[in-house]
């Protein structure tokens, strides 16, 4: 009745499929497969296969030949080519401002792989968390001149934004990197593109992460873990110590500040982006 009175097609759009329950799945496709037979019908599927092989597989078991079973629904299969991240970033604007915040969340998106949805959600936290503070287009942070500047720097320009890319992507990670268990993303970031920068505050004047004539060599993987341990074990624990590591002092308690921040309820929170 529809057809014959709005046109000669009717055309279905199912997106995200494979998002949806192994039960939900097989019942959808089952049922549509007696429309196949009208030739004026088309269903057309946005889906990752490989994402909905894995719920064919879950549903009837990993016995079952998930390709072949859903070849009887799809005449055509066309695959989109991957995403070129570069321009991606480039058309939001991500690659516009340069300070060490941008540059740590760049970082992540390549080390984690996020897809564009996850991508774009995670730089509007990411600013969101602290962006009257940490953003590089002010020319001048809020924090210089201030006497734990660096210690602000490295938590909310570079721990917050780890853990807000864990967050969206892998709790037990972030859960491990918050609770003092493991500093593994802090040393990735760290030693990758911002190691010439942290070499100017995880140093004293005397010391050098390679081997120099008068200057006392310091492993950079065990600098990075004890400013991990001071600020996600000694601050958290309130053991009354205030540890400097080279140009960073870490305050009693300032583990419970960044967990405001992640929190979005700071006052260093911007809600107007």
């Amino acid at each position: 009745m529809l057809l014959s009175e709005k046109g000669n097609r009717l055309v279905v759009f199912i997106d995200e499929l494979d998002r949806c329950s192994p039960t939900y799945v097989i019942k959808l496709l089952e049922r549509i497969k007696h429309y196949f037979t009208c030739d004026n019908v088309t269903f057309v599927f946005s889906i990752n296969f490989r994402e909905l092989e894995y719920s064919i597989k879950h549903f009837y078991g990993e016995g079952i030949d998930a390709c072949r079973y859903l070849d009887r629904f799809f005449d055509v299969r066309m695959q989109l080519p991957a995403v070129e991240m570069d321009k991606f970033l480039s058309s939001i604007g991500a690659r516009e401002s340069r300070g060490i915040r941008e540059s740590v969340c760049l970082e992540m998106i390549k080390l984690l792989n996020m897809e564009m949805r996850e991508t774009s959600r995670y730089l509007l936290l990411s600013k969101m968390a602290a962006n009257k503070y940490t953003d590089s287009k002010s020319g001048k942070s809020a924090f210089d001149n201030y006497p734990y500047e660096e210690s602000f720097t490295i938590g909310y320009c570079i721990i917050v934004p780890i853990a807000i890319a864990l967050k969206l992507t892998n709790t037990d990670d972030y859960y491990d990197f918050m609770e003092g268990r493991d500093s593994k993303w802090l040393r990735k970031v760290m030693t990758g593109s911002l190691q010439d920068w942290i070499g100017r505050i995880l140093l004293d004047n005397n010391e050098s992460f390679s081997d120099k004539e008068d200057f006392i060599r310091v492993d950079i993987n065990q600098r990075i873990e004890d400013v991990y341990r001071a600020i996600f074990i000694d601050s958290k624990e309130n053991t009354n110590k205030q540890p400097e590591i080279g140009k960073i002092i870490v305050k009693e308690g300032f583990y419970y500040s960044l967990s405001k921040v992640l929190g979005m309820v700071s006052s260093y929170a911007d809600y107007s982006i």
